[in-house]
């Protein structure tokens, strides 16, 4: 913690000198801070941060309103402190808006009394959406899937965290229909530790998983996400807004989802998937069987989640940010 602490003043001391040395060679209209979470404290250890340099920044990571908000998450440590700080930062007349990706903290920080947190603003993470997706049957023929399999999709780093393991485990077991089939689609930084692990050695036996291995880019998400029913977001340990819950969302794909955190909260809110307890099998088991049992569910908390998350296209994300910069330009122009 006394490393973190370190390290979050050190970064906002070197943004605060990079911006002096900027405003050496001439004026600055704004300045864009665009994840303020690595150096709250640097930032929030002075009264003005950037000289009366007006200056927006987005936070992704801020936490210590769920429990407020009834977001189901461990207490954050340091929770007064980080709130604290926090506001230390709003207070700052300099800074114009703080974004936020997190629709809770958006309405969380509306109920406050401190006139401060009128400053916070909710900016949708942003995803990406293809125009048109290919077939299912092309996606699979392409994928080497079969084409009646219920496709699950676990997108991104392949890690522990992502609660690979669990999904691997649960999928393998006698009492998980064989028409799952689980696609990995991204990196590890262990990928031993997943080619050895013997759910998944039992799974590709019976061709029922696929890993391509390796970074994605997105000329080839159309493909994964036209092959996929569901996508996997079980994470473990993981409390934060998730882009991938996005980017399936905006091509109306349901999720399976840990029940803690932000993913947990959302989806329950919305209706767009089934809520599981990654370490406990029996929970995932269920959700994965679900897929086969009760197609029309799903079918539903896919359009659901297309009409939850339809304002959060990159464009839809640019327009607010530029808005609120110009704003904040012509704020400091008066």
């Amino acid at each position: 913690m006394l490393g973190l602490i370190y390290a979050s003043f050190r970064l906002g001391r070197i943004y605060r000198r990079i911006a002096k040395e900027i405003r050496g060679q001439g004026p600055i209209s704004l300045l864009i801070i665009p994840f303020i979470d690595d150096c709250l404290i640097g930032l929030g250890c002075t009264d003005d941060a950037f000289a009366g340099t007006s200056w927006v920044g987005i936070t992704m990571r801020t936490m210590f309103h769920y429990i407020d908000v009834g977001i189901d998450a461990p207490p954050q440590k340091l929770r007064w402190l980080r709130r604290f700080i926090l506001l230390r930062i709003l207070r700052q007349p300099s800074l114009k808006t703080l974004f936020s990706i997190d629709p809770t903290f958006a309405a969380y920080s509306n109920e406050q009394s401190e006139p401060e947190y009128r400053k916070v603003a909710f900016l949708p993470d942003p995803a990406a959406q293809h125009s048109a997706l290919p077939s299912r049957h092309h996606a699979r023929t392409a994928l080497n899937i079969p084409y009646e399999s219920k496709v699950v999709l676990l997108y991104g780093e392949i890690a522990t965290r992502k609660g690979v393991f669990s999904l691997l485990r649960s999928a393998a077991d006698s009492r998980c229909s064989e028409r799952i089939f689980v696609l990995l689609a991204g990196r590890s930084v262990n990928p031993l530790t997943i080619s050895e692990n013997s759910a998944f050695q039992q799974l590709r036996e019976q061709g029922r998983v696929r890993w391509l291995n390796g970074y994605v880019n997105e000329e080839q998400e159309p493909d994964l996400l036209a092959a996929t029913v569901c996508m996997w977001v079980g994470y473990t340990d993981f409390y934060g807004m998730s882009g991938v819950m996005v980017l399936a969302a905006r091509h109306s794909i349901p999720v399976i989802a840990s029940k803690q955190g932000l993913i947990g909260f959302l989806t329950k809110s919305y209706d767009i998937g089934r809520l599981v307890d990654p370490a406990a099998t029996a929970t995932v088991i269920t959700a994965l069987n679900s897929l086969e049992k009760d197609p029309s569910y799903w079918e539903a908390a896919g359009k659901r989640a297309s009409l939850a998350f339809a304002k959060h296209g990159r464009t839809d994300a640019q327009h607010l940010f530029s808005n609120h910069a110009y704003s904040a330009i012509q704020r400091r122009s008066d």
